[in-house]
């Protein structure tokens, strides 16, 4: 079973510059004691615009709950932990021509040690791959095309006990405008996402059955106004089409998830930036009559996030973010995320770095009967509070050590309905420590 896993970063760009035209990207965030080092890179372009970056990172540790077992079960699962993590990364900022791409292969080992033999495994491998290529960068008329693979493990939002491993791709295309002076700037994107989860162990009738596979179209448009120099306000509207064709079993309902928003972001003051905004945001899932079964739904969505950078070696954020997107065997699911985030350089050569986030879960109506929540009356509810801190030491500007621990704890009302698994609840609690040692050139 792969068990190392990977989270998506919402990275929120305060200060109005260029933004990239494709409108949807994926980032992989670096699970390791040390943030990206600025290694000198291989030329690979006669003027050194263009540059190669490898590199490696080896850990080592412990984690409590790697399958994220919920506590109700009360087993201690943890085991003892090691991976090993090349990369590599380009980057050619052209103003004709613009291209990044990125490739990340983990493979790591759990011993079965600490009594827990049943935990053992020595094939866990995880994987990124991406790619985005712009043309015309600097001109009235831009292009882009990009597309990003990676593949993942983890409970995911619907979290019922298990550990899913699931491989995604999103093939994204756009094309901007820039007219007159740049103050005003307008984005079409397109993005296919397609979700398919493996069922590697052969005894998950759900994944079997092809319930949690998905299929998203979304097509999204986006103008900004720059008013001031480093502020502006913006208009983002995204329609899409969610299906599950893969589904035997007949679950899922197709949605057409639809949002609308408008904001205000750049800079406050000498030091803060900021942003703003707010709209409307429906799934729009529709039942085998082709009725929306979300018209009731309050859909208020938005964001507000402050960036403050007291001085060079100080960055402190936080903000709150809600939206609605699909989401299998629930319909969809609501988002109400309160984050914080600090970095801070210590003695020159330290680097300290906290990420902490809390998110209030919405779930639509349960479409199979996998929980007690919605059959006694109530829709499910969670709590989960993701926390990660990470401590570095730079030798060089390439070569460091580090101590990061991380912390994912799910608290819901979601409980398994089989009478011969005590009250059954999904909640978990998992928490990973581990050393490591990067190197990037």
């Amino acid at each position: 079973m792969v068990l190392l896993r990977s989270r998506l970063i919402l990275v929120a760009t305060i200060a109005l510059g260029a933004p990239s035209l494709l409108w949807a990207a994926s980032a992989a965030a670096q699970e390791g004691g040390a943030p990206p080092m600025s290694g000198q890179g291989v030329a690979v372009a006669p003027d050194r615009k263009a540059e190669l970056h490898v590199g490696i990172e080896a850990g080592a540790g412990l984690d409590t709950n790697p399958y994220s077992t919920p506590t109700s079960r009360n087993v201690f699962a943890g085991d003892l932990t090691a991976r090993l993590r090349p990369s590599a990364s380009v980057d050619y900022p052209g103003s004709l021509i613009g291209f990044k791409g990125e490739g990340v292969i983990e493979y790591g080992f759990l011993p079965g040690m600490l009594g827990n033999t049943g935990t053992q495994e020595f094939l866990l491998y995880q994987s990124l791959l991406a790619g985005d290529l712009e043309l015309n960068r600097d001109g009235f008329l831009r292009f882009a095309v990009g597309d990003s693979f990676s593949w993942n493990s983890d409970p995911g939002n619907m979290a019922i006990g298990s550990v899913f491993n699931r491989i995604q791709n999103q093939l994204r295309a756009g094309v901007g405008l820039k007219p007159g002076g740049g103050a005003l700037t307008a984005k079409l994107g397109y993005a296919f996402d397609f979700i398919k989860f493996l069922n590697i162990e052969g005894d998950s009738d759900i994944v079997q059955t092809g319930q949690l596979d998905n299929m998203l179209h979304t097509l999204a448009l986006r103008a900004d106004y720059k008013f001031l120099p480093r502020t502006g306000g913006f208009l983002a509207l995204q329609g899409g089409w969610s299906s599950y064709p893969f589904d035997s079993a007949g679950v899922n309902e197709t949605a057409f998830p639809v949002a609308a928003q408008l904001g205000v972001q750049g800079q406050l003051f000498a030091k803060v930036a900021g942003l703003a905004s707010l709209g409307y945001s429906n799934p729009l899932v529709l039942d085998d009559a082709g009725a929306i079964t979300t018209g009731t739904l309050i859909g208020v969505v938005g964001q507000a996030e402050v960036q403050w950078q007291p001085s060079l070696s100080t960055n402190l954020g936080g903000g709150f973010k809600r939206d609605f997107s699909p989401a299998p065997l629930y319909q969809y699911v609501g988002n109400n995320r309160f984050y914080v985030s600090l970095s801070q350089v210590l003695g020159g050569r330290f680097h300290l770095a906290v990420n902490s986030g809390y998110s209030i879960l919405e779930f639509g109506q349960e479409q199979a009967q996998l929980s007690t929540a919605t059959t006694d009356g109530f829709l499910r509810l969670d709590g989960h509070l993701d926390a990660a801190a990470s401590l570095a030491y730079y030798f060089t500007d390439w070569l460091s050590v580090g101590l990061v621990d991380k912390v994912d704890w799910r608290v819901t009302n979601a409980a398994n309905p089989a009478p011969d698994v005590g009250d059954g609840n999904y909640g978990f609690v998992r928490n990973q420590t581990m050393l490591t040692v990067a190197a990037k050139y």
